[in-house]
């Protein structure tokens, strides 16, 4: 301990990374002096325009030139964020809280240097989140709810300590200091010029204010929020609101709650956040929570979440709830599907509730791999880590998402945007990167303020295996399965050899320009306290790390930091497409290979004794569900430290604690080395390789293989001469046979099926998705354009993986193009690699071919017929299956596992294409040449023969191993099979078109599958509606519903009364229309003014027209749109001509004309009953529209969509024409004008319609509820069957167009509308710098910003542009 504060002294004093002067913020508001001065503790809540000057900024060093050039990023340690300097004054005294955690409940984490103290001396930094005197949410209301804290500690690093963390004595020290500090927020919230407004959930709806305790509807207002509610309490007794045997604590609670509220507006209002309304012209309103579990005229309000801009609805008033829900209202977040939506809500809970709701990184810890802001929800990890640094602070996640400007589609976009506007990067893309590379290298051990809450739910991130490429140099490569997506992070473990004084890893990306390459590699190294230590992040070449006496782990990781972001345009409004492109099947990925010298890559799996977790919080074992074997530590064999671990267990107790305790004890396996617990069973023949382990009451007989880091745990089964690889956690189901397993069984299980229904699994795993019925492919290489280093595998799954961590991993390999081949497209569909004879050949991982039965089919051409390898798989020289040219014949060869088997025969000639099909199935071997038999043998040689348990799994094209007897020659395609097929020839291989869409592929692909998409909209909107199965099903609920409805009639007038309410309420709602526009005819000021300026208004708008059309880009856009909607109208009238000679078209016709003519005579003569006739001359319409379009066909649907994406286009120049200073000085003329005459109806007819709409609504359900109690009292048995027909035969009638018809048209394999999104968003330039316009959309409203909130917020937040 002694030395380590001495190591940090020496840290404090040292020179750090462009370090700044001591201070703050310069040139802030009074206001936020005052703030700083009277509430410190809330200062690295805000995030702010400026930069503080006591953070060190990151030290970039970035060779010059074009493509894959060295950077270095400089930036640990990082003062004010690994590094605190010592506040003034004495550091307190902390009292650890020593009571054990409730039952279920994990244990509190601690920091090594802080474990088994009692106390500890550390100075408070700050609060994070929010806290409460007294808490409403527990029976104890005198209870506090302790805010989490911030402590500096001993060694100069900070931490978040939750509530429960510390003595009672200490929580309410933090509490005192918490209400105090709070009170200063919320006494200077900033309502310079206006007051907040109450209002109810619905704006412009009448707050009602009942009494409490009475029926009806009431209000509750504080300075910033009014919660609407039912004025009774619930029958259950449930609401902290309203408690009729306990009045007093009730109005308490509403108290506790609503001051909840306000610290939460004032926290994210000092965090630099745009509260609602502030950016709207008008009433201020004060936001709106719509209490539920209540009673409102008898009815419980439900306490469901909802939310939206301004407003709210949760439970009781629930603060969590709201937290989240107010995520949803801000504007520009909801337009992210990229971390947005569920995920940015989620970093709102984060924010409020820092360690209690901690849960919400599930997505980021359990596949970090993926985009580090992908998922849905529960993914909040990067929001809010990034939050760390105090430039940022704990409300950045809603702070900058009020900053987003119209173009950004992600947050990669507007932290690049923001970053560099306040200096933070130099490029803001590349500096996303810098910064993402950061949170990444942290990740590998939380090492961040959140970390004690983190290691206690999640123990460690996900860590990844790599590939072994060549054991003698040391070389690995990513694993293609979790090879990181753009801005996602592999964490990799390093294990140091004996006496290793240096770690060095060369780094090599697979550099591809067309996708913008790049990474951020680290070293991390942790010391014998738990400090991390960081070499600088770097791209490229060679880094190193001097190790430590004591270090306890190592780690390298690689965060993918591409160069590029997707398009920012509005052009074509993807909002909801990005994740498409960022953590869909679309999505690029980051290969790598690295050399290590001084160690190698280690376990993907730590014990209890690797990560801590004996005796501290987060052991796992396991069993949390949708986590698995994820989160869960593995038993420690290491003899000495189960004699350790094993005391600790057995005093801490619990299912976790025994199950290690169980699996602990075991053995050796002696074929491979594994570990085996005394309660499985493996048999001396099976192979359990040296890091693999089989646990519970698990089995692995026979042959089986456990290759690599699998865990065999529960009560799977391995038998017969079935395999495991990888890092692959195996729980459950009965691999026999053949049995392959790549993906994990654990999460989303595609052995739960089989094993229900009591039958092995006996093949390879096979594809999700759209893949689960194709053929029995394993890997399809087929080259369909020129890539760099990418040897993609083409029967890949689209859906299965677009949020990632509830849902599988995803299955296939990609492989590797090495020495740079070239491409041809001569005498190939779409195109063909080709090969030098040198230095060029790709490579793939070994155990896509490690089956018992296989086929392998390649089409190519060799530029001579000297010997020279087509390709090759398994272990070595000894141990391969290759296929190979020699003196114009081809030669298929077998070796291994004391076996040998070759085939010789057929002709190959320079220069022309051969396609050759190998099948091994462990009976025969047979050699076909362009679909004949040329020769085969009889064997008992299977590839997996050639592969050798322990020993690296290899696979080659155009050559050998290493690249030995390389290929002169080009390759078409490449497919390896799972099965022996009896008819070949006619297998259909899955068109799935490649990440990085080509033309070619997609002329493919659209010529297999016209207009595929507009097929299917049209067939499903157009077709299959009038499809006779659907006339039948729509027919039969017609008539079911109409005899529900004689029955109910039969049963007196009371049906009858409901139904003439309902149109009597419809005609009044109609009616207020008809009297408010009488009313402003009848309005003689407003006429008189409209007579005296609107000639002049009129004049004013067409010369604003005017300009507006002749701007050039929109001029274009229009005319162009003009051209498209004639060709449209065209085709519509000859369809329209061509039905006009069919009888069934020109009876309709007639039909509508004698409705139409019907309905006009009843409005006259003003029959109620008009309006219902109106709807059959709507629903004939329809017909007519729909037979139409059917009559113009797909292609028309397709020009019509064409039309509205066009639209956004139009409307982006339109854009550009409102905003030359022409148009704005006339615009800004018409708009006063506007605004002199503008005609304000009187607000009595839009509250009665709301209040109809109401009523109408609880009349119709009252209806539904009617007719069949009023049904079953005249004929019981029948209303009962035509009940449950109703329901059965409405659901079918929506079923049968969308479901069953729709499975009628070819479905292809590749997910359409993400292809679709994925063509629009890849056809587009792909901005590298910081050039779309930045400017919110309040921003482009003068009158907006010039109101002095907006003045206050936009100084405070955007220096650079407002001062």
């Amino acid at each position: 301990m002694i030395m380590q504060l001495k190591l940090h002294k020496q840290l404090l004093m040292m020179s750090l990374v462009g370090l700044l002067a001591q201070g703050a913020i310069a040139d802030e508001s009074k206001i936020d002096k005052k703030l700083a001065s009277e509430a410190p503790l809330f200062e690295r809540a805000k995030m702010r325009g400026p930069l503080r000057d006591d953070v060190s900024l990151d030290v970039v060093k970035q060779t010059p030139g074009e493509g894959y050039q060295p950077r270095v990023v400089e930036w640990w340690p990082k003062k004010g964020v690994d590094l605190i300097a010592e506040p003034k004054g004495e550091p307190r005294t902390w009292t650890i809280n020593q009571e054990e955690p409730e039952q279920g409940k994990d244990a509190r984490w601690w920091p090594k240097t802080l474990r088994g103290e009692k106390q500890f001396k550390a100075h408070l930094l700050g609060f994070r989140g929010i806290g409460a005197a007294q808490n409403p949410w527990q029976g104890e209301v005198t209870k506090p709810l302790t805010p989490a804290v911030v402590l500096r500690l001993p060694d100069g690093r900070k931490r978040c300590f939750g509530r429960g963390s510390f003595t009672d004595e200490d929580e309410k020290y933090i509490v005192d200091l918490y209400e105090k500090q709070m009170k200063v927020l919320r006494d200077n919230t900033f309502e310079e010029g206006f007051e907040r407004v109450d209002t109810s959930h619905r704006p412009g709806e009448k707050l009602s204010n009942n009494p409490l305790y009475t029926p009806g509807t009431t209000h509750i207002s504080s300075k910033h929020f009014t919660a609407t509610l039912g004025s009774e309490p619930p029958d259950n007794g449930r609401s902290k609101w309203l408690i009729a045997e306990d009045k007093e604590r009730a109005a308490l609670n509403r108290k506790l709650i609503m001051r909840g509220w306000e610290d939460w507006w004032s926290y994210l209002e000092h965090g630099g956040h745009l509260m609602f309304y502030s950016e709207k012209l008008g009433p201020k309103y004060k936001y709106r929570f719509l209490v539920g579990n209540t009673k409102k005229d008898g009815k419980t309000v439900g306490g469901g979440f909802g939310g939206g801009y301004g407003a709210c609805s949760g439970g009781d008033g629930n603060w969590w709830g709201m937290y989240h829900e107010w995520g949803h209202g801000i504007p520009c977040g909801n337009k992210m599907v990229l971390g947005g939506g569920e995920a940015l809500a989620d970093s709102g809970q984060l924010i409020g509730d820092p360690t209690g709701s901690i849960y919400k990184c599930y997505f980021q810890v359990m596949k970090p791999w993926k985009n580090l802001f992908h998922g849905w929800y529960p993914a909040a990890y990067t929001w809010n880590i990034i939050g760390d640094d105090p430039n940022w602070g704990y409300a950045f996640p809603y702070a900058i998402t009020r900053m987003m400007s119209e173009a950004e589609t992600t947050p990669m976009h507007v932290l690049a945007r923001v970053g560099e506007k306040r200096g933070l990067f130099k490029n803001g893309i590349r500096g996303v990167g810098d910064l993402l590379g950061q949170v990444g290298a942290r990740m590998a051990e939380f090492d961040n303020e959140l970390q004690p809450a983190l290691r206690r739910t999640f123990v460690m991130p996900t860590r990844v295996r790599l590939l072994e490429v060549d054991r003698k140099e040391n070389r690995y490569r990513s694993n293609p399965a979790s090879a990181p997506e753009a801005f996602g992070v592999n964490i990799v473990r390093l294990v140091p050899d004996a006496n290793a004084k240096e770690l060095t890893v060369d780094f090599q990306g697979h550099y591809d320009p067309k996708i913008y390459s790049d990474w951020r590699a680290c070293i991390v190294a942790v010391d014998k306290d738990g400090i991390c230590r960081y070499s600088p992040l770097w791209n490229k070449g060679k880094m190193s790390m001097k190790t430590q006496p004591g270090d306890l782990r190592y780690w390298l990781t690689v965060t993918a930091a591409p160069t590029a972001l997707c398009p920012t345009t509005v052009v074509a409004r993807r909002y909801d497409k990005a994740h498409v492109v960022y953590q869909g099947g679309f999505g690029y990925r980051y290969p790598y290979d690295v050399v290590l010298n001084g160690c190698r890559a280690g376990s993907p799996h730590s014990t209890p004794v690797d990560d801590e977790t004996f005796g501290q919080g987060g052991l796992k074992a396991g069993r949390r569900h949708g986590m698995g074997m994820n989160v869960a530590s593995i038993p420690v064999t290491d003899p000495e430290q189960r004699e350790q671990l094993e005391t600790v267990l057995s005093a801490q107790g619990g299912e976790n604690a025994q199950w290690h305790l169980d699996n602990m004890k075991g053995k050796r396996h002696p074929n491979g080395g594994g570990w085996v617990a005394d309660t499985a069973t493996v048999d001396e023949t099976a192979y359990v390789g040296p890091n693999a382990m089989v646990l519970d009451q698990a089995k692995v007989l026979d042959q089986a293989v456990i290759e690599d880091y699998v865990i065999v745990y529960g009560e799977a089964v391995f038998k017969d001469n079935a395999r495991a690889y990888g890092k692959l956690p195996v729980k459950e189901g009965v691999f026999s046979k053949d049995a392959r397993a790549y993906r994990r069984s654990d999460l989303v299980s595609d052995l739960k099926k089989a094993k229900t229904l009591g039958v092995d699994v006996e093949a390879p795993q096979k594809r999700y998705a759209q893949l689960i019925g194709a053929p029995p492919i394993q890997a399809n290489f087929e080259m369909f354009h020129p890539e760099a280093t990418l040897l993609e595998d083409h029967f890949n799954e689209r859906l299965g993986s677009i949020f990632g961590a509830h849902i599988g991993d995803r299955l296939f390999f990609d492989g590797v193009l090495i020495g740079n081949p070239g491409f041809t497209y001569e005498g190939v569909e779409t195109g063909a690699v080709t090969f030098n004879g040198k230095d060029q050949w790709a490579e793939m991982p070994g155990e896509m071919a490690d089956l018992e039965v296989i086929t392998v089919d390649v089409r190519f051409k060799v530029d001579s017929t000297q010997q020279q390898a087509v390709w090759m798989f398994g272990n070595d020289a000894s141990s391969q299956v290759s296929l190979s040219v020699a003196g114009g014949k081809l030669v298929l060869l077998g070796q291994g596992g004391g076996k040998q088997a070759a085939c010789r025969g057929g002709k190959v000639f320079a220069g022309q294409w051969a396609t050759v099909r190998a099948e091994l199935d462990g009976a025969t071997m047979k050699l076909f040449q362009d679909g004949q038999n040329v020769v085969e043998v009889k064997t008992t040689f299977r590839a997996s023969d050639a592969f050798t348990p322990g020993k690296v799994r290899m696979a080659t094209l155009a050559a050998g191993f290493g690249g030995a007897t390389p290929m002169a020659g080009a390759v078409d395609y490449l497919r390896f099979f799972t099965e022996v097929l009896t008819d070949f020839e006619s297998v259909e291989i899955p068109l799935l078109n490649p990440r990085r869409l080509c033309p070619r592929t997609l002329a493919r692909f659209d010529a297999k599958f016209p207009s595929s998409h507009a097929r299917q909209l049209h067939f499903s909107g157009k077709i299959a509606p009038n499809h006779p199965l659907s006339l039948y099903y729509r027919k039969y609920a017609a008539g079911l519903n109409s005899r529900l409805d004689d029955l109910a009639r039969m049963n007196g007038d009371r049906v009858k009364i409901l139904e003439d309410k309902l149109q009597a309420l419809t005609s009044r709602r109609q009616e207020t229309y008809t009297e408010a526009r009488e009313a402003k005819k009848n309005d003689k000021a407003y006429q008189e003014r409209f007579k005296e300026s609107g000639q002049e208004l009129e004049a004013l708008r067409l010369k604003r027209n005017a300009v507006e059309f002749t701007h050039p880009g929109f001029k274009e856009a229009h005319a162009k749109r003009d051209v498209m909607l004639a060709t449209l109208g065209k085709r519509r009238e000859e369809a329209q001509a061509e039905l006009k000679t069919t009888p069934a078209y020109v009876a309709l016709l007639e039909k509508i004309e004698q409705m139409r003519k019907k309905v006009d005579l009843m409005r006259q003569q003003k029959n109620k009953d008009w309006q219902e006739e109106n709807k059959k001359l709507h629903e004939l319409n329809e017909q007519r529209s729909k037979m139409v379009a059917a009559k113009m066909g797909p292609e028309a649907d397709e020009l019509l969509r064409e039309i509205h994406r066009y639209g956004h286009t139009v409307e982006a120049q339109r854009k550009l024409a409102k905003e030359t200073p022409e148009y704005l000085e006339i615009d800004k003329q018409y708009r006063e004008l506007e605004e002199k005459l503008r005609y304000v109806p009187d607000p009595k007819f839009e509250q009665e319609r709301k209040q109809i709409d109401e009523t109408l609504k609880e009349t119709r359900d009252e209806l539904e509820i009617l007719k069949k109690a009023a049904a079953a009292e005249i004929n019981p048995h029948e209303a009962f069957i035509v009940s449950n027909s109703r329901f059965w035969a409405n659901k079918t009638v929506g079923m049968i167009p969308r479901v069953v018809l729709m499975g009628l048209l070819p479905k292809p394999y590749d997910h359409v509308p993400h292809l679709e999104a994925a063509r629009d968003l890849q056809s587009r330039p792909w901005p590298t710098t910081v050039d779309w316009d930045g400017r919110a959309e309040y921003e482009n409203n003068k009158a907006v910003i010039a109101q002095p909130i907006m003045q206050h917020y936009l100084k405070r937040m955007k220096p650079w542009m407002y001062k």
